[in-house]
């Protein structure tokens, strides 16, 4: 008689765990396809959430106690089977490296790197061991020494350096002057270091007319005997491996091998004592197998700046620069984990069944059942909401995949300039991409002419008006004066100099839509990116290796194909539409490299700052950057002629000039130096000299590589009139550009015959 409400209360609880269920293999599938796992599995994880479903609606039909907390049994098994199935092999499996070099280096030197600008990274560790150091003053001295001491001035341990009072002392050893000082050595006698370490131990002592003969020892065998005399003051280096022919070991996910991975070198493993790095053995272990040694090591490995050199028993690491990060790229073995392959075994995925179903069955047997009934209604109503909102957006927005994206695609953005900021620019300028990322119309069926405009700030000429930009401009005036139908895509972002450029070109020329033009306004970045740099941080092969071009695609591109370790938010159709409605979302996305901001006020904090620093009358040496402006803008010809496309290089227009007017002093506003104790600026003089350097550089290369040359630097005057700043146009220097670039391309194919 009372079946009728008891069957009532207990309807929803076996609805829980059948909500649960489906809600968890759909949540497993969108995450394990974001990490990009293969469909199959999604595929079956999806087949899974249907049967969900299905059981759902059998057992909501007739409900009973009994089958009810069957249902929360074997749906919330399949749920945790399916989703550890899926998703745990990716985040739980592990792969280890291990390295043997040939000299001792600190654990805490080497990192294992990976992901865009290698921003995750795992350390590498040694195994720690207990040390007892002894140095020994023997008492001895050659015959050109005066007396016989030794002198100790700093002890590092790894890392760590070891303060003198740790270290224990025979009489006559003293603290002298900040040193471990011997004097008057009679017969041998010690100063000692005990303490656990897991890297080499190194020494720094003085050598000088007065020195003697030390003797190293370590755990009590002897490391070297070393004549101290030297005939004038200085230092000497060595380096102690308390356990000589270890490996250094580090552990990260197995993901990270689909991300390029890169053997970090920090600062200090190279020095003008130890030039070269030599690795005898390589070792992958985990959920990865591979072991290289010898030739098969040295051909497997490439480091930026630098060399490989194979030698008996490994490969010698030869960086062209000393005393800055070195990145050595490894090969990427295929994985395949210990618990990818044990889920692959039916009897385990059985019981991770049983575990899950009994947790599912114990959480719905304790919650009320009017609860249970509103948690239904509502996740159910949710998330059918939300999953027929994506498909409806993807449907009518959809994203282009498997393309190289300059912006984000279908972008709309306003800004609204400072007048006495940019004199000579409008009050608002639109900024509008297409479905393509470029700024500029769509491609038109009819268009005959598709020419693309690659540079920097200048190009993207992010404070002029949609049409007030130049490509905007040149993309009418070919229209206008030709009668044919001419598109120009504005791929400009600013900041970016000729190495983005290489990889644009590269990249965007091998896909829809064909160009039969492209033009490159390029120099000034260049320039820019050098002098801000020290001499010592300035290093251009190490941006052109293939272990850093993982990370200058990053730059480059907004969005590219595969971009590994990258957020995923652009993956999903409501987070996109969510990045645009929400304006606290959408202003990072929207200035994604426009490194201005949506004013002007930078501009005028910069002049500001610019017109109370000091001056500087030299630049630094520019021939290395030089050399690497020449290689980038010849590839990029190389890699024009191979696609067919006419290339026109353009010289960057500038106010710098010897002698400048004061107005267009008060109107500069970049060109600083490395960071100093005060801010200091290059003078216009110098910066006039540098930019005329890369220009005379690039028409170099016109001439050597037969690549057309647009002179937009002797085309536009050095007037306020068509640059507000040092080298942003106005709107009439937009359009003096756009229509003088204009007549120059009719002058050529496809337009003249």
């Amino acid at each position: 008689m009372n079946a009728g409400p008891h069957a009532s209360s207990a309807r929803p609880r076996g609805s829980l765990g059948s909500l649960l269920a489906a809600l968890a293999a759909v949540a497993a599938g969108g995450h394990a396809l974001a990490l990009g796992a293969p469909l199959w599995r999604v595929g079956a994880l999806a087949c899974g959430a249907l049967a969900s479903c299905w059981l759902l609606l059998r057992f909501w039909r007739r409900p009973t106690a009994t089958s009810l907390r069957k249902a929360a049994l074997l749906l919330g098994g399949a749920a945790v089977a399916g989703a550890t199935w899926v998703t745990a092999p990716y985040h739980l499996d592990r792969c280890s490296v291990r390295v043997w070099l040939n000299r001792p280096v600190p654990a805490a030197r080497l990192q294992l790197g990976w992901g865009p600008d290698l921003a995750h990274f795992a350390s590498f560790r040694g195994n720690p061991v207990d040390v007892v150091l002894e140095i020994v003053a023997t008492g001895e001295k050659s015959a050109r020494a005066q007396a016989n001491h030794v002198s100790l001035a700093a002890l590092t341990a790894g890392v760590e350096a070891v303060p003198l009072s740790a270290l224990t002392a025979d009489s006559p050893w003293c603290v002298f002057h900040g040193s471990w000082w011997s004097r008057d050595v009679v017969q041998p006698t010690a100063l000692r270091w005990r303490g656990r370490t897991d890297g080499p131990l190194q020494l720094r002592l003085w050598m000088n007319p007065t020195s003697g003969v030390v003797e190293l020892r370590c755990n009590g065998t002897t490391h070297a005997r070393i004549d101290l005399w030297a005939p004038t003051a200085k230092q000497r280096t060595v380096w102690i491996d308390p356990a000589p022919g270890r490996a250094l070991t580090t552990e990260f996910p197995a993901h990270a091998l689909r991300q390029s991975p890169s053997l970090c070198l920090l600062p200090g493993v190279f020095d003008d004592t130890d030039r070269t790095l030599g690795i005898r053995r390589l070792e992958f272990g985990g959920a990865c197998q591979l072991v290289l040694e010898g030739a098969q090591l040295a051909a497997a490995l490439s480091i930026d700046g630098g060399r490989v050199v194979a030698e008996d028993g490994g490969a010698r690491l030869a960086p062209q620069e000393l005393g800055a990060r070195c990145l050595v790229g490894l090969p990427c073995p295929p994985s395949r984990g210990a618990l990818t392959a044990a889920l692959a075994e039916p009897h385990l995925l059985l019981h991770v069944f049983l575990l899950g179903g009994l947790a599912f069955a114990l959480i719905t047997s304790r919650v009320p059942a009017a609860w249970l009934a509103r948690m239904l209604l509502a996740g159910t109503g949710i998330a059918g909401t939300l999953l027929a909102a994506e498909l409806g957006l993807r449907a009518l927005a959809p994203r282009p995949a498997g393309r190289f994206l300059v912006r984000e695609p279908n972008l709309r953005a306003t800004f609204r300039p400072f007048p006495n900021a940019m004199p000579g620019v409008g009050p608002v300028a639109q900024f509008h991409t297409n479905s393509l990322g470029l700024r500029g119309r769509e491609v038109g069926a009819t268009d005959r002419v598709r020419i693309l405009a690659i540079g920097g700030s200048t190009t993207e000429c992010l404070y002029l008006d949609q049409e007030r930009a130049w490509p905007a401009v040149l993309e009418r005036a070919l229209s206008r004066a030709s009668g044919v139908s001419t598109w120009v895509g504005n791929a400009g972002v600013s900041g970016h100099s000729s190495l983005e450029h290489t990889v644009q070109a590269r990249h965007l020329l091998s896909q829809p839509p064909r160009l039969d033009i492209l033009v490159i306004l390029v120099g000034v970045n260049d320039l820019w990116r050098r002098v801000a740099l020290r001499d010592a941080d300035y290093a251009p092969a190490r941006d052109r290796s293939a272990a850093a071009l993982q990370s200058l695609t990053s730059r480059a591109f907004w969005a590219y194909p595969k971009a590994p370790d990258e957020t995923h938010r652009r993956d999903f159709a409501l987070l996109r539409l969510l990045d645009r409605v929400v304006p606290r979302v959408s202003a990072a996305q929207r200035t994604h490299d426009m490194v201005q901001d949506d004013c002007g006020k930078f501009l005028i904090d910069a002049r500001r700052t610019r017109a109370a620093a000091d001056r500087l009358d030299r630049l630094p040496e520019l021939a290395a950057a030089l050399d690497e402006y020449r290689r980038n803008l010849t590839e990029i010809a190389h890699c024009a002629k191979r696609h067919r496309v006419r290339l026109v290089l353009l010289t960057q227009p500038h106010l710098y000039q010897a002698g400048i007017p004061a107005p267009h002093e008060a109107a500069l506003a970049f060109g600083w130096t490395p960071p100093s104790t005060r801010p200091t600026y290059f003078t216009a003089r110098v910066l006039a000299q540098g930019l005329d350097a890369y220009n005379r550089t690039l028409r170099e290369v016109c001439t050597a590589t037969g690549v057309e040359c647009f002179d937009a630097a002797t085309a536009l005057p050095k007037d306020l009139a068509v640059m507000y700043d040092d080298v942003h146009f106005t709107d009439e220097g937009s359009r003096r550009l756009g229509e003088a670039l204009a007549r120059h391309l009719l002058r050529g194919a496809p337009y003249a015959k």
